[in-house]
Order: C-alpha cells, then structure tokens, then sequence
C-alpha cells in the first residue's frame, strides 16, 4: 500500500491505516454519584453506532421521515456490542415500567458533535449496568449506538451519563507553508497542556517519549478528567502519529500524560513537527 501523502491518518500500531473522512464515531461518558458519602467515580468509553443508525443516517439526507433518539437505556447484557446489535441483549427498565429514559438534555458540541444527557435518580436503573443503549423511543424502540460498561448502581447513587456522536471534523482547507515548524508551550504533568504551531500545520508528525500513555485533541482543549476521555488520539509510550490530511488545519494540540518533563518546549518527551 502506497501511503505517500494519501490524505491518510496513519498510526504506528500493526501497520494500521485509517481513511479520514466523514465519518460518525461516539463515546460515552459517566458520573456516579454516592449521594451519602459524595464519592464520584467517573468513566468513559468509545460505543458502537449500530447500522441501523447508519440507515437513518442516510434515510435523512434524501428527505425521508427519521425519528431521532432522545432516549438512553440500562441493561445487564454482556455480549459484546456488534454492528448488527438492534436492541441491548438483557434490558432493564429503569424505572419499573419503562425501558429508556428521555434525556435532560439534547446540544451542539464543538460544531461537530452532538451530545445527549441523562440522570438516572436514586430510585431508577439499580442493577449492576453492563450496556447503555441510545434509543428513540421510551418503550419498542429503535437503538442507535450500544456500549458495554461495568457500573454497580444503588438507591444511594445517582448516573449521570453523556454520550456523544462525532462527525469528524475539516475545520477548513489548509494551505502549507512549505515550512516545517516545531510546536512551543509550557509541558506540565498530570494536567492538560497546549502546544501552539507558529502556524496552521497540515502534515503533522508527533511521537510520545514520555513513557506514559499520550491523550490528545487538535484546535480544542482536552476535557478534565484524568486520563481524558474526550480525546482526538492516544498514543503508547515510543509510538508515533502521522496525520497527512490538505483538508486538516491544526493550529493547537491539548496534550495530556501521567507523568513527563516539565518544562519549556521542545523537550525530548514529545516529538511535534507539523509543515
């Protein structure tokens, strides 16, 4: 395979290549809350858009009538979600009489992200939750996205849980400079931090050095957590990311680690090129 220049994202990971287009992809964030003691524990994972979505998806685009989700739903299924999934293998209903429950809320994040918020109360989804699904309807409903999760909810807990589903992003065309320019910032440790190219940078080549996992995210800050789980990539200590996208413009990357260097850059933990 060809991969020169070829508007491809490459990882060095098992010689994988992942075509950069439009495309959907989500993930899945949540918050327990004790409500006796206050102890949060937080967690997040990627989901998988069943085809059915993919179906609606295209239903939409000409014209045809598409109900969209606005609901989410509990079960203790532990299969693993596949593309072909049209319902959670064992549901639970959350409340006693309904199976998914309508979100709090339904926004625009980032332009190109669309986020649904629920709360489960004390009184509903107390089960040892091993699937979330994203559904249109409360009862008889059409699933769009399942994922597997491990959460032990009680009456004494409240779930907050976001999901997100991300169109992935040209934030417009770029024109190169010809140039190559290394990325400054100030690196930190255990918190976010951003390195700046002098500018915009479609040919971009990073490498992790710091012995510790990379999470990171172009032209946006990372979210809170530790590690994030709103993250454009992650890369394992000594594995590099090169991305050659003409339609990719990357001014800034939010870059997150454990443990590095501190310091002024370039230090040697993080290689950041970009032309």
């Amino acid at each position: 395979m060809n991969n020169k220049f070829n508007n491809n994202l490459i990882i060095k990971r098992s010689h994988t290549s992942i075509q950069h287009g439009v495309s959907s992809r989500g993930y899945v964030r949540w918050i327990l809350t004790d409500e006796k003691t206050g102890k949060i524990t937080k967690g997040g994972r990627s989901n998988l858009l069943v085809n059915k979505t993919r179906e609606n998806l295209a239903s939409a685009i000409i014209g045809t009538s598409v109900t969209f989700p606005g609901f989410i739903g509990v079960g203790t299924g532990t299969n693993t979600p596949a593309a072909s999934d049209t319902a959670l293998q064992t549901k639970s209903q959350y409340n006693g009489s309904n199976d998914n429950k309508a979100v709090d809320s339904k926004t625009i994040r980032s332009i190109y992200t669309a986020r649904f918020v629920v709360q489960f109360a004390t009184g509903e989804a107390n089960v040892t939750i091993r699937e979330i699904g994203l559904f249109d309807a409360a009862d008889s409903a059409v699933m769009w996205a399942r994922v597997a999760v491990n959460i032990t909810k009680t009456s004494s807990s409240r779930l907050t849980v976001y999901w997100y589903i991300i169109f992935d992003r040209s934030l417009d065309v770029a024109i190169k400079s010809g140039a190559s320019v290394a990325a400054t910032g100030t690196a930190s440790s255990g918190t976010a931090f951003t390195a700046t190219f002098p500018s915009a940078v479609t040919i971009l080549m990073i490498h992790n050095n710091s012995g510790n996992e990379m999470y990171g995210k172009f032209n946006e800050g990372l979210d809170a957590a530790t590690p994030p789980v709103d993250y454009d990539f992650k890369l394992d200590d000594n594995e590099s990311l090169l991305l050659l996208n003409e339609e990719i413009s990357v001014t800034t990357i939010s870059i997150y680690t454990a443990s590095n260097n501190t310091g002024a850059l370039p230090i040697n933990d993080f290689g950041l090129v970009g032309w």
